[in-house]
């Protein structure tokens, strides 16, 4: 058996799924026979609180909030200092896991990472060859991120493995194109899926009465932190394009927080576009969801929209989604097209095409049951098991 070796798991941010990761990383240590204290995690404070899986004997170390940063240089900076502190402090650590190994980059070709005796690994979140280039901008962004890479490989020989999610193609391509002392430096990884709570079908939510959805409409769900990303304005403006009835036999609710500069246009998009089109029904949830919520608003819903703007990697919406076997429309963009197509879980459209987002909808809502009953859900589900998921990141 591999002697594990004592390991800093940094996880420094707290929305999206990363809650959700560090609970199936607490479960499968629970549940697992080597010692808990193999690991030290350093996470986010507003992280620690949300985490509803036991964490007794396990040793956390809090980031706290006076430390919180959104600008990369200030933010790089502190949790320089601060990791440096905790290894100084620990020497008995052997390897570093960066749950998000994307903003750590630049840390890692500083002397103090490069020269001890450690081993780095993490989960990159955009790797550059899921960009595709489409203009002389895009075409610099990947050759810079290409550059930064081989750098960073090149100065940092202690980087063991860095984790791919859901791109199994594309972990073999980038070990084929970027230059490492070490083969294979880059791995699959499956993005888990949560089935810890799944409501069946006498215990789904009444999401017409919760929400003030109207009982006839089908549930068009737009699920997550509302930014930029999430393509609102152009999925509303595709709302917009249906016939009459087929407006009036849908509702689009648009569930999280709102993370957009712009978020007073959003609301007044919503009061024109259901003033305008009143046979339309659009609802905003806005705030923090519950792990509870969330699973009734998939069990609940009939399609789930994510066609993202500028997105080429993975998302954890497509899991929840296809838990509950609820088709999704989604960008065309490479990775999420694989995997659609792959498992037959939706359809894939152009994202920033209004109509072609408007033919998604069509397509789903005409013949839910052949796209929403895909056998291949099962498949997908199994191949992205949690325990799975722990097991290859800690071992």
């Amino acid at each position: 058996m591999t002697k594990i070796k004592k390991t800093l798991i940094v996880e420094t941010l707290s929305d999206g799924h990363r809650k959700e990761y560090i609970e199936h990383l607490f479960d499968y240590i629970n549940t697992g026979t080597e010692a808990k204290n193999n690991y030290i995690f350093f996470l986010n404070e507003k992280l620690i609180a949300d985490i509803d899986i036991s964490c007794d004997n396990l040793q956390i170390i809090p980031l706290k909030k006076k430390y919180f940063a959104k600008k990369p240089l200030y933010r790089n900076l502190v949790y320089y200092f601060l990791i440096r502190k905790i290894l100084v402090s620990y020497p008995e650590i052997q390897r570093v896991l960066f749950l998000n190994f994307d903003i750590y980059q630049p840390m890692l070709c500083i002397s103090f990472f490069t020269g001890r005796k450690l081993e780095y690994t993490g989960i990159l979140f955009q790797p550059f060859h899921q960009i595709p280039i489409e203009s002389i901008k895009s075409y610099f962004r990947v050759t810079i991120k290409k550059v930064l890479m081989n750098v960073l490989l090149f100065m940092n020989t202690n980087i063991s493995k860095i984790f791919i999610l859901n791109d199994e193609s594309g972990a073999d391509f980038l070990n084929k194109n970027l230059r490492s002392s070490k083969k294979h430096i880059f791995s699959y990884l499956p993005d888990p899926i949560d089935t810890r709570i799944t409501l069946d079908d006498d215990n789904k939510i009444n999401i017409y009465e919760k929400f003030g959805a109207d009982k006839n409409r089908k549930i068009l769900l737009v699920f997550g932190n509302i930014d930029f990303r999430k393509n609102i304005f152009n999925i509303i403006d595709a709302l917009t394009q249906l016939s009459e009835d087929i407006q009036a036999s849908v509702c689009l609710l648009v569930t999280g927080q709102i993370h957009l500069s712009n978020s007073f246009q959003l609301f007044d998009k919503i009061k024109k576009t259901n003033d305008d089109y009143p046979q339309l029904q659009i609802i905003l949830k806005e705030g923090r969801t519950t792990d509870f919520e969330r699973e009734e608003l998939f069990s609940g819903c009939d399609v789930v929209l994510m066609p993202y703007l500028k997105f080429y990697g993975s998302s954890g919406v497509l899991g929840h989604a296809v838990k509950y076997k609820k088709p999704v429309i989604a960008s065309d963009t490479r990775l999420m097209k694989l995997m659609i197509e792959k498992y037959q879980l939706g359809v894939c459209v152009k994202s920033d095409n209004s109509s072609e987002i408007k033919n998604g909808i069509l397509a789903l809502i005409n013949q839910p049951a052949t796209l929403s009953r895909s056998s291949k859900n099962n498949e997908f589900i199994s191949s992205h098991r949690p325990s799975e998921f722990s097991k290859i990141l800690l071992n």
